[in-house]
């Protein structure tokens, strides 16, 4: 019997616990240096960013957990409002 899911349960827990790592490795409830979270909901949305700023926003999103928390948070409402439009 075929498997149709796109992941494997090993998959869906390796990414699981990589989602926890990122919100839960660096701490930064002062939100400094943080970008304005309106350009992580831009590139969460697959809105047109220069890649420079794309770059910059990625690198201090791995090293803070309140904006790996806010990314992600802006991805599933992506993939929500995606889902929505498609029916």
């Amino acid at each position: 019997m075929e498997d149709n899911t796109f992941f494997s349960e090993e998959e869906e827990e390796f990414g699981e616990n990589f989602r926890r790592f990122l919100v839960q490795r660096h701490p930064n409830p002062e939100r400094i240096g943080c970008p304005d979270s309106s350009i992580l909901r831009d590139i969460a949305f697959r809105r047109k960013i220069a890649p420079e700023t794309i770059e910059k926003v990625v690198a201090h999103t791995m090293k803070c957990s309140e904006c790996s928390r806010d990314a992600l948070d802006y991805v599933a409402e992506y993939e929500e409002h995606k889902q929505a439009t498609a029916e």
